[in-house]
């Protein structure tokens, strides 16, 4: 006899097939899996297995497609879950479609769930896509540099203040580790160096963002930029402060501000 465990774990089995039918890139088959086969079996697709279709839908960039699984899965559960709305956030922000980006976090909110940085992430990611698509560069000299108190406390641009405003709307929700890659990546790759200074210094000192290795190796990229742009070699070695704003943040390990000093150093012909 077939018990109601037996079902579910049978509807999870194909939950997993099906996941794993995504993660090798075989979407069709995965949807297969999920609508026919499960049906097939007798039984019905769970919560799960559409969240695990929207996946599929957000890979292949297929917001009309997603649509209609959100509106199946309302009708069949009245009530999405956390994953349901983090996917839809992340579907519509990376198609620039923000007002429906902005109406999955509003209807998330109003189904009870708790919005984080993982909901609001690819909406700041899209706020500055659009800031840095249409920017220029934002080299400047030496004097400028120190009359700012270093190169790092300077205007953060458009992009992350809007991403500022993003989460301050949002109770609760704080930037994370991704928030400040997702940010400076795109202002060091469009030769931005202060900008990218001067996120990192706000969301680490004031968001209480932890750096990660990859956020170092950023920094020490666009510090590089910034001495080749305005010819620090020649400054005088008691200016050197203004490169180091960052040895008294909190360390991702015990030689972090030593590495860092050190490879500044060697940039500057210290």
């Amino acid at each position: 006899m077939t018990t109601e465990d037996d079902v579910k774990a049978n509807v999870a089995v194909f939950n997993v097939l099906a996941d794993a039918c995504i993660e090798a890139g075989q979407h069709q088959l995965a949807e297969l899996v999920l609508t026919e086969k499960i049906p097939g079996s007798g039984q019905q697709p769970d919560l799960q297995s559409f969240n695990i279709l929207l996946k599929a839908k957000r890979q292949q960039g297929d917001t009309v497609g997603a649509e209609k699984v959100y509106k199946e899965m309302k009708t069949l559960y009245g009530r999405l879950d956390t994953v349901s709305y983090n996917t839809l956030i992340d579907i519509y922000a990376g198609a620039g479609q923000l007002d429906k980006a902005f109406e999955a976090v509003d209807e998330m909110k109003e189904q009870g769930h708790r919005v984080t940085a993982k909901s609001l992430n690819p909406i700041a990611v899209l706020f500055q896509k659009k800031y840095v698509s249409r920017s220029t560069g934002d080299l400047l000299d030496l004097k400028g540099v120190a009359a700012r108190g270093g190169p790092g406390r300077g205007d953060l641009g458009a992009g992350a203040r809007a991403a500022l405003a993003l989460f301050a709307s949002n109770a609760g929700a704080r930037p994370d580790t991704y928030t400040l890659v997702a940010l400076m990546s795109p202002l060091a790759r469009k030769g931005q160096p202060f900008r990218t200074l001067a996120v990192f210094h706000h969301y680490v000192e004031k968001e209480g963002v932890r750096p990660n290795m990859y956020i170092y190796n950023t920094v020490i990229s666009a510090l590089a930029d910034a001495i080749a742009a305005v010819q620090v070699k020649t400054t005088a070695p008691n200016e050197l402060h203004l490169w180091l704003p960052f040895y008294e943040m909190p360390p991702i390990d015990p030689d972090a501000p030593g590495k860092l000093e050190k490879q500044v150093r060697a940039l500057l012909g210290a």
